[in-house]
């Protein structure tokens, strides 16, 4: 397997271990659990992305978060989706923190192991669709969340919601951080053999 091959797998792992410390530590009321391992999986993203793209990187990462508690917010003020309790950090109508940190982490795989969504809208927000509710629905099973008006209207929520959501971080992430492609600068004019 190339390296690159192994980045994107490790990438996609990365994802996966923040998404379950966070749930499980939710539900067994080690909250810390979620956002620590976050914190440790966006440094070395970080740390081993290319020093050129680090910032615009970080931009995405903090995008991605506001984004995610503005998604996260919006179906709780519906009563679409009740959260396990967090660190008690913020105000009742956020998220906690222990789901706020796998926005961010989330958006370390939209220029890596899931880049290929950026060449495919229509694939990302169907990929969306079916992915954010079984994401959520792991997390309501799990114990670290709740269904106060039913499963369907929250799972139909969150359909809808991820399958705009996802093309346009997606989107947005190519924007911010792939750097576009440089202008060819124009051809010197040379002189003509034999002119002054």
């Amino acid at each position: 397997m190339s390296r690159t091959g192994r980045w994107l797998l490790v990438n996609l792992a990365a994802f996966q271990i923040v998404w379950w410390s966070a749930v499980l530590g939710a539900a067994h009321g080690l909250p810390w659990a979620g956002p620590l391992t976050a914190l440790g999986a966006c440094a070395l993203h970080v740390r081993r992305i290319a020093p050129e793209t680090r910032s615009a990187e970080l931009t995405m990462l903090a995008y991605a978060l506001c984004f995610g508690l503005a998604c996260d917010a919006t179906l709780m003020a519906f009563g679409l989706i009740r959260y396990a309790p967090g660190l008690g950090i913020g105000p009742d109508w956020l998220a906690p923190a222990w789901m706020a940190a796998l926005w961010p982490t989330f958006a370390t795989t939209l220029n890596h192991s899931l880049g290929w969504l950026r060449r495919h809208p229509l694939c990302a927000a169907l990929f969306g669709a079916l992915a954010g509710p079984l994401a959520y629905g792991g997390g309501v099973v799990l114990g670290a969340a709740g269904w106060p008006r039913g499963a369907l209207a929250g799972m139909t929520a969150i359909a809808a919601l991820w399958a705009v959501t996802l093309p346009l971080l997606s989107t947005l992430s190519a924007v911010t951080v792939i750097p576009a492609e440089p202008e060819p600068s124009p051809e010197p004019v040379r002189p003509l053999a034999g002119s002054l």
